[in-house]
């Protein structure tokens, strides 16, 4: 899945014939790496496994969000992650909309004061789950068209204050500069720094 379909942009850029397919499709495939680099997430959906270091913070904040399915999450001090290690569903609250996960029991997790919270250690807390959109909300698909419109206006002439595409014409007021309106959707969809990150992909 992409932020957007060929047919898609050309509907809203009023593009007939088949002249421009593909360099929209290599759009396509720019406009999800960089709005996924400029969020610092995965915006698409995907299944992840990770480990993340625990800091002793009762909130866990996964790499990605939105979550669709929390598979498990297994904490392991020596990293080999046994069936034991596994964490009981009931010990954690997901916030599926923030990807932070909150533990509510201390069945299996160190205590600190009177709250449950993740045992602290490096890269000791594993978790597999899915996450991001299977929808993509129309805000962002609008900024990743956008991006992509400005992108294919700027090919040839760098500075380009405004595009006419098929029917369909747009002013850039700020040139060679980014559109104000997809720096405020990648702000809107970028977290910004999360509860104790630090996590790589399980190996």
């Amino acid at each position: 899945m992409a932020l957007f379909s060929l047919s898609e942009f050309k509907t809203h850029e009023g593009i007939v014939g088949s002249d421009l397919d593909a360099v929209i499709t290599q759009l396509i495939s720019a406009a999800s790496a960089y709005f996924d680099k400029s969020t610092k997430r995965k915006l698409e959906s995907a299944t992840y496994t990770e480990d993340y270091s625990g800091t002793g913070d009762r909130v866990l904040s996964l790499r990605h969000y939105p979550v669709t399915a929390l598979t498990s999450i297994s904490v392991s001090a020596d990293r080999t992650f046994p069936a034991s290690s596994l964490i009981p569903a009931g010990d954690y609250v997901l916030d599926k909309e923030a990807g932070l996960v909150t533990q509510v029991s201390s069945s299996t997790i160190e205590i600190f004061r009177t709250n449950p919270v993740w045992s602290t250690g490096r890269y000791n807390i594993r978790v597999v789950y899915t996450a991001g959109y299977t929808t993509v909300p129309e805000d962002l698909k609008e900024a990743a068209i956008v991006w992509a419109s400005w992108k294919l206006a700027k090919r040839g002439a760098v500075g380009l204050t405004s595009e006419t595409i098929g029917s369909h014409s747009r002013s850039f007021n700020q040139g060679s500069k980014l559109p104000v309106e997809i720096a405020q959707t990648i702000k809107a969809y970028s977290r910004g720094t999360p509860y104790g990150f630090d996590v790589r992909d399980a190996t």
